[in-house]
């Protein structure tokens, strides 16, 4: 018997889901398992193989910018909603570079190994 709640499962790479446990309740069960109706992606490969083996999947939410490892075209034809999150990471990623133009140009990874040598 098919199951009318649906159930909402991560795939990969996320070790803690209290965030995800206190906005969706009940309805998260961290087990992919073949009642999954809605899954949360990180990295995971989304293709037909994947889609073969859990058939009840209606969404698909990709934690980051991009669907490179989401077959869009199966999913169409499967009438499977996809989305993303276009904004993921932005700030930490600008953080990130302001930071290695900082070393780059004021040699901070030169200054740290002559530290290290002497």
């Amino acid at each position: 018997m098919k199951s009318t709640k649906e159930i909402v499962s991560i795939t990969d790479h996320i070790t803690e889901d209290s965030i995800e446990s206190s906005v969706l309740g009940g309805f998260l069960n961290s087990n992919l398992n073949e009642e999954t109706t809605i899954i949360l992606v990180w990295h995971k490969t989304i293709d037909e193989n994947f889609l073969k083996k859990y058939k009840n999947i209606k969404a698909i939410f990709r934690y980051g910018v991009g669907y490179d490892n989401i077959d869009l075209s199966i999913c169409k034809k499967k009438d499977i909603v996809v989305c993303n999150n276009p904004d993921y990471g932005v700030d930490e990623v600008a953080d990130s570079a302001i930071a290695m133009i900082l070393s780059l140009t004021r040699g901070i990874n030169s200054f740290q190994s002559f530290a290290k040598d002497n």
